[in-house]
């Protein structure tokens, strides 16, 4: 898959910014030729990208003799402010989907009102983060998304010196460092909670998830609902193309994917079972062109509280560990769940 022309300028762009956050002086930067072989595009994906930061004062065209980094805008850039990267995932993001979107509005939000300068980062390989890391200006670093693979990077980094705060979507803690954890199994038990408070009894679920991990508190649950459980109604993401159809009229409600809850509502049509008087659904936060009820992180509580911590760090001021693993998801409610009964505990 060719790489997309908007990552690359973004990228670019960062690599100038960097430039000119490190200088001391006016410097060259390399040649429009030389930057084609580094970021492995199109020499018209240069120009466009230097002639856009000329406009925005970071680079000087002196004719004949290439382009210079104006250190003097690298210096006004981070005046009087910090100045904290951003990462998301796992640094390479050509474009934004609807939670990324949401963590950027969030965070942009938290750095007005902390008084920060934000600085996006890119990376092309994981392994030298820490690295690219220590040559930045970078005051401080949020990553959102730490996944079970990057835990080690996101380690090294905090033995580094360099403040930092994550917030971790895999299925382990780190074993150090300032982060927030956000346990999907809690996600689960929101799911399971909201259905059977709308009179929903026989829930099938659709998960990546080790089921291990949460059928005990899933159990809890469904008692504090006189519910039985059927645990025979949880499958496997791989299994659900071949067990679901089985199931689907004896079922009368699901939780699920956003992609395969398209899969079910065409089912559903087929076999004329109504959404959501027959069937009651939920999936995970996506953007969508229609109103599925759907689970969804508590973005601007979680933010708020790690960028909170960050500026504490930034000031110097180490406190208390930030290891928070109790955020309990939001419902939005949507077409597909039917209104909660009156008098039902939740």
């Amino acid at each position: 898959m060719p790489k997309s022309c908007i990552e690359e300028h973004m990228r670019l762009r960062q690599y100038i910014v960097n430039m000119a956050m490190r200088s001391e002086t006016d410097v060259a930067i390399p040649t429009e030729r030389e930057l084609a072989a580094m970021f492995g595009v199109a020499r018209g994906t240069i120009r466009r990208t230097l002639e856009h930061m000329v406009l925005a004062n970071f680079l000087t065209k002196v004719p004949r003799r290439g382009y210079f980094v104006n250190h003097n805008a690298g210096i006004k850039y981070i005046r009087d402010k910090k100045l904290v990267g951003i990462l998301l995932i796992n640094g390479g993001l050509p474009f934004f989907e609807a939670e990324a979107a949401r963590v950027m509005r969030v965070f942009l939000e938290q750095a007005e009102r902390l008084k920060f300068n934000v600085e996006m980062v890119f990376v092309s390989d994981l392994d030298r983060l820490s690295e690219e890391l220590a040559e930045s200006r970078l005051d401080g670093l949020f990553w959102w998304g730490v996944s079970d693979n990057n835990i080690s990077q996101f380690e090294k980094i905090d033995a580094s010196g360099l403040p930092v705060v994550a917030v971790c979507t895999g299925k382990h803690q780190p074993f150090c460092g300032h982060y927030i954890w956000l346990d999907h199994a809690r996600e689960i038990y929101a799911q399971f909670e909201y259905l059977l408070s709308r009179r929903a009894k026989r829930i099938a679920h659709i998960t990546t998830v080790d089921k291990k991990r949460f059928i005990s508190g899933c159990k809890r649950i469904f008692k504090k609902y006189n519910v039985p459980f059927c645990q025979e109604l949880f499958m496997h993401d791989s299994e659900f193309k071949e067990k679901f159809p089985a199931i689907l009229k004896n079922i009368d409600a699901v939780i699920c994917r956003l992609d395969q809850a398209d899969v079910i509502r065409e089912m559903a049509d087929e076999h004329d079972i109504r959404i959501p008087e027959d069937l009651q659904l939920i999936t995970g936060f996506r953007n969508t062109d229609w109103r599925p009820t759907m689970s969804c992180k508590p973005h601007h509580e979680i933010i708020s509280l790690a960028t909170d911590k960050l500026v504490e760090l930034m000031d110097g001021n180490n406190g208390d560990f930030l290891n928070k693993t109790d955020f309990d998801w939001n419902m939005v409610k949507g077409v597909t769940t039917k209104e909660k009964v009156r008098g039902m505990v939740q």
